[in-house]
């Protein structure tokens, strides 16, 4: 692949997107200026991650800011979550065999290869969102099994969930939903302090953004997606004529295929192993929250050629529901 982009290059290191350069320039700036923008003279809320461009410019710092870093983190970062998958599936008792289909499946459906090529920070958001996402359902399991053991969150879930809520935005639906899952459990406390550590890197950086004459959120999740800003009038109309059709639509209006088709695999997967979800229901949890974070998606999906917006949801699917088949997935003789 990086053959491919060479050829048409003539040799010089290009990303497919011109969204890889504006991390580039914030990093860049950041750490030569000290400066959060896509200029060295002023403030701009440019950038749609917010641990992204913080980890370039500590790079940058060591290595000098060079192109093909991106790209590097991007290989780094992708065999980290492979890593933390793999242990994961021991954790799960999936044997080797199972392991290698798991593997080679996210591998191939996610597709890692492509997004590594991107640059941009969706395969640090992967490696979190399925961090927290498995951590957190087996950690609510676990309080429910002995709730007076151990802490209801251990403190890795606010690590992960820091983490992903600074790789990216759309982390706020999986956080918001595993909140309401405390709050459904009785754990108030839980849910606020979750809530509340988790949301920091968010708030933080919408408070120093207004100071500086932004937005709350960056210009990149304020300006893309479709939502009506209007009254009651303008908000039936996105619902009539903008979202629901992503449920179903097959426009190139839409980057929402993939996550059209989860809508419908998400509960089909629960029906099959349905078994399975009730002996661990911390499967349950997951693939649960897996669904909301999928309907809050379309709501906000932006317009892309490129499939990467999804990538999260498809990628922690995959690796889930993978799982299961290897695990419990039997033909009858």
């Amino acid at each position: 692949m990086v053959g491919k982009v060479l050829e048409h290059t003539h040799g010089v290191f290009a990303y497919p997107l011109d969204d890889s350069y504006i991390h580039l320039a914030v990093a860049k700036n950041l750490a030569d200026h000290g400066v959060w923008g896509v200029s060295a003279h002023e403030f701009a809320s440019a950038s749609s991650s917010i641990l992204y461009p913080l980890l370039l410019a500590g790079i940058f710092k060591i290595t000098g800011v060079l192109t093909i870093m991106p790209f590097l983190v991007n290989i780094v970062v992708a065999l980290i979550f492979l890593l933390v998958v793999q242990r994961w599936l021991v954790r799960q008792g999936v044997a080797p065999m199972g392991q290698l289909i798991v593997l080679l499946l996210a591998v191939f459906l996610i597709p890692l290869p492509g997004i590594v090529m991107v640059g941009m920070e969706h395969t640090l958001h992967l490696l979190f969102f399925f961090l927290f996402l498995t951590s957190f359902a087996e950690a609510l399991e676990a309080s429910l099994a002995s709730p007076s053991s151990r802490p209801v969150i251990p403190w890795p879930v606010y690590l992960y969930g820091v983490l992903m809520m600074a790789a990216r935005f759309e982390s706020m639906a999986l956080l918001g939903f595993a909140c309401l899952l405390l709050l459904y459990h009785r754990r108030w406390m839980a849910a606020v302090s979750l809530g509340f550590v988790c949301f920091l890197p968010v708030l933080i950086f919408g408070v120093i953004s207004l100071s500086k004459g932004g937005f709350f959120l960056p210009n990149a999740v304020m300006l893309k997606p479709s939502l009506p800003h209007g009254g009651l009038d303008e908000i039936l109309y996105y619902v009539g004529q903008e979202y629901i059709p992503r449920f179903f639509s097959s426009s190139e209006r839409y980057n929402t295929m993939g996550v059209q088709r989860l809508v419908l695999l998400i509960p089909l997967a629960y029906f099959l192993f349905r078994r399975a979800t009730r002996e661990k229901i911390a499967y349950r949890y997951m693939l649960f929250m897996l669904l909301a974070a999928t309907v809050f998606h379309l709501a906000f999906a932006a317009y892309s050629f490129y499939a990467r917006y999804e990538v999260y949801l498809v990628g922690s699917f995959v690796v889930v529901v993978a799982t299961l088949f290897v695990k419990y997935f039997r033909v009858e003789p």
